[in-house]
């Protein structure tokens, strides 16, 4: 519950943010009131003793990892879902065919990446995928450059696009693992394990990065607070990012970098295996 009020305050927040772009001020201010009210509900909902990682002793670890990844695993879900909403209306765009060329880890094809239909369907995911991550940096960085009672929505939409493509890399990987499998080899274990620390490392180096934006736009915080907010970011990253990119070792792997057909069947169609069209190429 706390993570879901905690993506609900970020979305009313990108809404102020929004509305004071066009000069909307009381609009503005009743939907930061709005935000507000959802992280104190966040706050209310969740379990206070968790927060921090400097609390914990052995005894709490469990319960600190499970909240921990309770809390987080909504925004990341919410970009999931975003690819899969969004990704057939931008399939076509241009934003998708950059998208397309993303690494094969994130769901793309690379530098090399055609125009297939499969490479098409996929950059359109990888681009819902980043929409929702720069409605979420937005949100976020207009909320910390607020915390003086003053908030930048320009500089808060400036460092959107930025944050955003940190935001996507493990929702992008993890909803690519969970489509069409792993690009790692092995057993179940040994996929689970590898997927899991990679994205552990890139989870951790995301939420440092996106803290250190949070923290440059924050003139409130003292030294002793960035460093508490540098280690909790670290370690709430490292697991939920491990905890949810072990899941895409589930899925043996594609035996192509998309993974949305096999290229050995000699077949013309191809389908793509969420929405269940099927394109002729």
């Amino acid at each position: 519950a706390a993570g879901v009020d905690q993506l609900q305050g970020v979305g009313y927040s990108a809404l102020a943010g929004a509305a004071d772009l066009v000069n909307a001020e009381d609009t503005s201010a009743y939907l930061r009131d709005q935000a507000e009210a959802q992280q104190y509900e966040g706050y209310l909902a969740g379990r206070p003793e968790y927060d921090r990682v400097e609390d914990q002793s052995l005894s709490t670890g469990l319960g600190f990892t499970a909240y921990q990844i309770a809390k987080q695993g909504p925004m990341i879900a919410a970009s999931m879902a975003g690819g899969s909403v969004l990704g057939p209306a931008l399939a076509g765009t241009r934003l998708a065919s950059v998208a397309a060329r993303a690494p094969s880890m994130l769901g793309g094809g690379g530098l090399k990446a055609g125009t297939s239909a499969a490479q098409i369907a996929a950059g359109g995911r990888v681009a819902g995928i980043a929409a929702v991550g720069t409605g979420i940096g937005f949100g976020s960085l207009y909320e910390a450059s607020g915390a003086d009672g003053d908030p930048d929505a320009w500089k808060a939409l400036a460092g959107a696009p930025l944050y955003a493509a940190l935001e996507s890399l493990v929702p992008a990987a993890v909803s690519k693992s969970l489509r069409v499998g792993t690009d790692f080899a092995g057993g179940t274990a040994s996929r689970m394990l590898k997927s899991g620390g990679l994205g552990a490392a890139t989870e951790t180096a995301t939420e440092l990065a996106q803290t250190e934006m949070e923290i440059a736009y924050d003139g409130t915080l003292n030294a002793d607070q960035k460093a508490s907010q540098r280690l909790n970011a670290a370690v709430s990253g490292g697991l939920t990012g491990g905890a949810l990119s072990a899941l895409g070792g589930i899925k043996v792997p594609s035996n192509n970098a998309l993974g949305e057909r096999d290229l050995a069947s000699g077949g013309d169609n191809y389908t793509d295996p969420e929405t269940g069209d099927t394109f002729n190429e």
